[in-house]
């Protein structure tokens, strides 16, 4: 079976832009367990997500460009709307998820 050469790249755009995504706040943050558990500063924590968010939808919009697929962008910003909600909810002491 010979994969597309479409499928191929949305594939490697939405595993890259992904693995990226995660690869970002991990290194420029506390999990959101920690934060929730520390009572990190806010203002600390947002700064550094924004780190973040700059970081991915950078790689994100390179590799859409090279690839020729908008899927690393998508993937992107459905990543970035999950994580800064986890953030979001830990900097407040909710429960990280809302069950």
């Amino acid at each position: 079976m010979e994969v597309s050469n479409t499928a191929l790249r949305t594939a490697l755009g939405i595993g890259i832009s992904a693995i990226a995504t995660e690869h970002f706040f991990s290194a420029s943050l506390s999990s959101p367990v920690t934060v929730k558990e520390l009572k990190q500063n806010p203002e600390t924590v947002r700064q550094a997500y924004a780190v973040a968010i700059i970081m991915s939808l950078m790689l994100a919009i390179v590799l859409s460009v090279i690839l020729k697929n908008i899927t690393p962008v998508i993937t992107t910003i459905v990543i970035l709307g999950v994580y800064i909600i986890l953030y979001e909810r830990a900097i407040k002491g909710k429960k990280l998820l809302p069950v």
